[in-house]
């Protein structure tokens, strides 16, 4: 796993800073891909060549529902330890095609043939990592006992260019969490709804 503390080092006006801070192309945190390569690097949203998969290319935007709570009432360390462990279960169903947009928020491209059953299994084994507070990386203090768990809304589009692509999922996702949190929502749905 690579992390900030294993970060290469410059020297800069005569002291060391990971090379992270200078652009480079990893979260520090999750070892994923950022979203400033998603965007200037892939304009358009081109399938991985893999013969196996051939499907309509799709973008997925996930986000944690309610990680505010992990952060303010477990600990930023904690929050830290779920980011970790989600980016690694979505690379281990998304594989290179994951990034982390900022925070709480992924992006994985998808050229499969049943892009809701991926979103779903995203969304299933996500809701199975944390789903108490006691099942948490830290232990939970009697406190949080209402905490709800860890879930996610993911936001659907195909949209063949980059940025639009990521605006429908975007407005997708928070069209889900909108109208109760912990599903998949495809941009057209989103769009054609009356609220």
């Amino acid at each position: 796993m690579w992390c900030y503390h294993h970060a290469p080092l410059v020297v800069v006006f005569g002291g060391i800073l990971p090379v992270f801070l200078r652009g480079f192309p990893q979260c520090f945190l999750t070892g994923r891909l950022t979203r400033n390569i998603l965007c200037n690097q892939l304009p358009w949203i081109q399938p991985p060549v893999e013969e196996k998969k051939t499907g309509a290319p799709h973008l997925l935007s996930v986000n944690l529902d309610l990680f505010k709570w992990v952060n303010d009432i477990f600990s930023l360390p904690t929050g830290d330890k779920v980011l970790i462990t989600v980016a690694n279960t979505l690379y281990e169903l998304g594989g290179d095609q994951v990034y982390r947009k900022s925070g709480d928020q992924f992006a994985v491209l998808y050229a499969g043939e049943d892009v809701t059953a991926f979103a779903e299994e995203i969304r299933r084994r996500i809701k199975l990592l944390y789903p108490q507070a006691k099942d948490l990386p830290d232990p939970a203090a009697e406190w949080a006992r209402d905490f709800p768990g860890v879930s996610c809304t993911i936001g659907v589009s195909s949209h063949p260019i980059m940025n639009e692509a990521l605006r429908q999922a975007n407005e997708a996702m928070i069209f889900g969490k909108q109208h109760g949190r912990n599903r998949v929502v495809f941009w057209e749905v989103a769009h054609r709804s009356p609220d």
